[in-house]
């Protein structure tokens, strides 16, 4: 090209281009010999690699963990750094490791469909080869053309069998089950290492804990043996030494609490990763739903992990408050000699030289006695601070992979029958006979009054407040009339009225609700995550609060309360909403509790026979009630709609209310042909959506 001086500059500029691309396959397949013969002495050296590593397992599941080396604080700190790098790069090993398997399937498939294409990538290049070049085309352009395919050709050839001895590379290994004889390698190491981890960070707690103790008791014995003008120097040694004592101890807490927080992290990562590779491989069948719902109930507390970042975030600024205090207190001690004397100077001309000199030296003792003190106190609080925010690190991972994990699993789990169609299957499960066991009930009547017995205060206080709301409940229905008397006046005009009714109201409400959120409470500590204990808590809770909002319906639309004599709303319509509500109460409110309570007996989600039935049967019930109470032509916005024809409502009124009608249906069908967890999640957010 240089020497066609006729030649553009982009012509040029392709025939560099052409000319470094052939540079680049003739060495690529150049590299391509050299990895070839490692390939091949790979897989025939398969044999003796396991060999070793069996011999190195067999070490390793022999070899027990050392104990830390170094007597000094400082020196175990450095060492549990160490060892602390040493396990993140084993697992960061492993996590490789165990994603191997999917990224050699990935390779097998492409390598084969590589070889496969072979043949016509070689055919269209001697076509290529084979073709005259374009007549207008300059023949320096054409010679590097030509140039680049044969390099081309040559690396496509070469690749062939570079890529079969990679497949047969992997062939032997799979055979001789190395990758897993790896993984038990790795998995042992990974173990070995968590037990020196852990023998490390005992070793530092211990020798923190220790350091403390002495430092207190010296500091302790400076105050006791001071003299009279270095008491108060003395005294805030002591303060010091009792801050560090302090100190190691909410180190030791919260380095725990960092351990636990991180070994959680890593399972939900793990699981999620586990979940989503059998997702991917076997699809949403029934048993992957169950290993979904299953998993979503272990997920850990978000919301108490929150209120743990949250409250949290005082003790960071606190520690890291205190850090810059004493860090600056120790910057004044760097020099100690206007300090000294000035002690020295206070203590007056009554003393001689010798006892100045003598005051001096204790002086000057007490004062790097309180260095080392600050010392250590901002290496602790250095200490502190970091597991502080490492734990608080650690829980927003926490907290964000577990709301992942979730939306991941409520992505798919709708999609998926938690059983099989109740006409079909009908048999009970062990969880549905619980409610009949003497033993458990025997279990939690003796741990609640175990819990009177040693929180007798807190049942003699409800009690109370109880017994003092169902006393004053003739009294608030009476001041009810009354207020509603005031209201319903045509010249009030105040809202006092109003504000009081609404107060009655709700005291008049409250009692058996609180009552029933009062042992929800109190079973709270007796139960796990199932059983019958958790079954009565959750469906206390469930019956307390869906009893509360009944009851204040019905009490809102009692004669002369809040409906009728300050809100005017028609004496038919508030009657009629009492009648409905009244038959929610009588027959509702039991299959909401026994629905509520095998949900929190079986929360893996087997038949669930009864509770199906029971949500089936509020659904029914739900469908009544809101045919009748929500009725256009004769439910409770009869007046209203008649009165306001051209309101959203009204012209809405059909979409609404057979939007409503056919919101349980679809609930009742979800759970009668199987998709129950779907029903119970669907029914959770359109009962938080009503309220």
């Amino acid at each position: 090209a240089e020497e066609t001086p006729e030649l553009s500059d982009e012509v040029r500029k392709k025939i560099a281009d052409l000319y470094r691309v052939a540079a680049e396959h003739l060495a690529a397949a150049e590299q391509q010999a050299a990895q070839l013969a490692q390939l091949k002495g790979a897989a025939e050296g398969v044999s003796t690699r396991v060999a070793q590593m069996r011999g190195d397992l067999e070490a390793l599941q022999q070899a027990q963990p050392q104990a830390p080396q170094g007597g000094t604080l400082s020196e175990l700190e450095q060492q549990l750094a160490a060892k602390d790098l040493q396990l993140k790069e084993l697992k960061a090993a492993q996590t490789k490791l165990e994603a191997e398997p999917a990224t050699r399937a990935a390779r097998r498939k492409e390598l084969r469909n590589l070889l496969t294409t072979a043949p016509q990538r070689r055919n269209e290049l001697n076509k290529q080869l084979e073709a005259a070049p374009p007549a207008d085309e300059p023949p320096a352009l054409s010679l590097a053309r030509r140039t680049e395919a044969m390099a081309r050709k040559q690396l496509v050839e070469k690749q062939a069998p570079l890529f079969q001895a990679e497949l047969a590379r992997y062939d032997a290994e799979e055979a001789a089950d190395l990758l897993r004889l790896q993984r038990d390698i790795l998995a042992r190491q990974i173990a070995l290492a968590q037990k020196e981890h852990e023998l490390t960070t005992t070793a530092v707690t211990r020798q923190r804990e220790a350091d403390a103790r002495d430092a207190l008791r010296q500091a302790q014995e400076e105050v006791s043996n001071a003299q009279p003008v270095l008491k108060t120097y003395a005294e805030a040694n002591r303060q010091l030494a009792e801050e560090a004592q302090a100190l190691a101890e909410k180190i030791s807490v919260t380095e725990e609490k960092l351990k636990n927080a991180r070994v959680r992290l890593e399972e939900v990562q793990k699981q999620q990763s586990q979940t989503e590779t059998k997702v991917e491989n076997v699809g949403l069948t029934g048993a992957i739903g169950l290993m979904l719902r299953k998993q979503r109930t272990e997920l850990p507390d978000v919301r108490r992990r929150r209120q743990n970042v949250a409250h949290r975030q005082s003790d960071i600024d606190t520690a890291q408050l205190a850090l810059y205090e004493y860090d600056h207190q120790r910057s004044d001690l760097s020099n100690c000699e206007p300090i000294v004397d000035d002690i020295v100077a206070s203590a007056g001309p009554k003393l001689d030289q010798k006892q100045r000199q003598r005051l001096k030296e204790a002086t000057e003792q007490v004062l790097a006695r309180k260095r080392e003190y600050l010392d250590t106190l901002i290496r602790n609080y250095g200490s502190y601070f970091d597991s502080l925010v490492e734990l608080d690190t650690t829980e927003r991972q926490l907290i964000n992979v577990s709301e992942e994990y979730k939306n991941y699993i409520d992505e798919r789990v709708l999609w998926i029958r938690s059983a099989r169609p109740l006409y079909t299957d009908a048999r009970l499960d062990d969880t549905d006979y619980e409610l009949l066991n003497a033993s458990g009930w025997k279990e939690v009547g003796a741990g609640l009054v175990n819990d009177v017995r040693s929180n007798f205060l807190a049942y003699l206080l409800a009690g109370g407040l109880f017994a003092t709301l169902l006393g004053f409940n003739l009294r608030f229905r009476r001041d009810i009339t009354k207020q509603g008397e005031i209201a319903a006046r045509g010249n009030c005009r105040e809202f006092l009225p109003t504000f009081r009714t609404a107060l009655m109201t709700f005291m008049l409400v409250v009692p058996w609700p609180a009552l029933m959120f009062f042992f929800t409470w109190r079973l709270w500590p007796l139960a796990g995550r199932e059983g019958l204990a958790y079954g009565l808590m959750n469906g206390l809770f469930a019956t307390a609060l869906s009893y509360f909002l009944l009851r204040l319906t019905r009490e809102i639309c009692r004669p002369g309360g809040l409906g009728e004599a300050h809100f005017e709303w028609p004496q038919r319509a508030t009657r009629q909403m009492r009648a409905g509500v009244r038959m929610l109460v009588l027959f509702g409110l039991p299959l909401i509790a026994l629905a509520a309570t095998f949900k929190g007996m079986d929360p893996e989600h087997g038949r669930d026979v009864l509770e199906r039935s029971a949500m089936m049967l509020l659904a029914a019930m739900m469908v009544m009630f809101v045919g009748r109470e929500f009725s256009p032509t004769t439910g409770v916005f009869k007046e209203y709609l008649a009165a306001n024809p051209g309101s959203w409502i009204g012209r809405l009124k059909h979409l609404w209310y057979w939007a409503l009608i056919a919101a349980p249906t679809l609930l009742a069908g979800l759970s009668l042909f199987g998709y129950h967890y779907t029903a119970r999640q669907l029914a959770g957010r359109l009962y938080i959506t009503a309220i």
